[in-house]
């Protein structure tokens, strides 16, 4: 195990870069011990494993034996790392999933697939996530123009799950919905616009779910896929429901049928 002790080390300014911009770097930048250990137990490659000396004995050896490698850095170049206020003194750089390093253009074997196209609200998504896996969904597919689902704040805000969950990434959502049709998918998508949903409402097997932009829903070429386009009933005064509670409600519904 290597020591840091300054903040300017190269290392440090790789860590920063896949911080900033995961898909240009290829790494996904993973904070806490607790996110750095689902990224293990799911199989995520551990390039670099950086801890302070403080947290160097709470981290099991198995971890530590399986990064590529690990270093000790200064509680200066924690501070500069963190994103927290209080630096929880524990880092990885992990590579990124190759179904998100390339177009996606296989379809997945899957009963229920989560589809964003647009998502670009990085706790929106992180929200989606952790609805998709919660509910047993299979994947998520999302279109070039969402939010990184390795943004740090996604990664936080879908509390492990975007470590648990396979993430596909297409340059045409069209085509990819137009893919999963011809597979055998029922597409549904959630808009205002859409018929209301009772208690009689069904979903057939495999479905995709799809979610849209937080200001501009889905896009009209998206939508007009769909195969039935549904609105969640409600009955109080608010207008309509942010993407990450439509996602969750729709989610839950879907899990129920088979």
């Amino acid at each position: 195990m290597q020591n840091i002790t300054g903040k300017d080390n190269i290392r440090i300014k790789t860590l920063l870069k896949a911080r900033k911009d995961p898909r240009k770097a290829g790494f996904v930048f993973v904070e806490g011990l607790r996110t750095v250990t689902d990224a293990f137990s799911s199989g995520m490659k551990i390039e670099s494993l950086f801890m302070t000396e403080e947290k160097r004995y709470e981290i099991p050896e198995e971890l530590i034996n399986y990064a590529g490698e690990s270093f000790i850095i200064s509680g200066e170049a924690a501070d500069k790392i963190a994103q927290t206020v209080n630096t929880q003194g524990v880092f990885a750089l992990v590579r990124m999933p190759d179904e998100l390093l390339t177009q996606w253009s296989g379809l997945p074997d899957c009963k229920r697939l989560m589809i964003c196209d647009g998502v670009s609200d990085p706790g929106n998504m992180g929200n989606v996530i952790r609805s998709a896996d919660a509910f047993g969904f299979d994947g998520v597919l999302l279109s070039r123009d969402c939010v990184s689902p390795y943004n740090e704040k996604v990664i936080r805000a879908s509390a492990g799950s975007v470590f648990h969950i396979r993430i596909f990434e297409t340059g045409s959502m069209e085509e990819a919905v137009s893919m999963l049709r011809e597979s055998g998918f029922t597409i549904c998508a959630t808009a205002l616009e859409g018929h209301e949903m009772t208690q009689e409402t069904s979903f057939r097997l495999p479905c995709g779910l799809i979610v849209g932009n937080e200001g501009n829903g889905i896009s009209d070429a998206v939508l007009a896929l769909a195969d039935t386009v549904v609105k969640i009933p409600m009955r109080g005064r608010a207008e309509s429901l942010n993407v990450a509670s439509a996602a969750s409600i729709m989610a839950f519904l879907i899990m129920q049928s088979e």
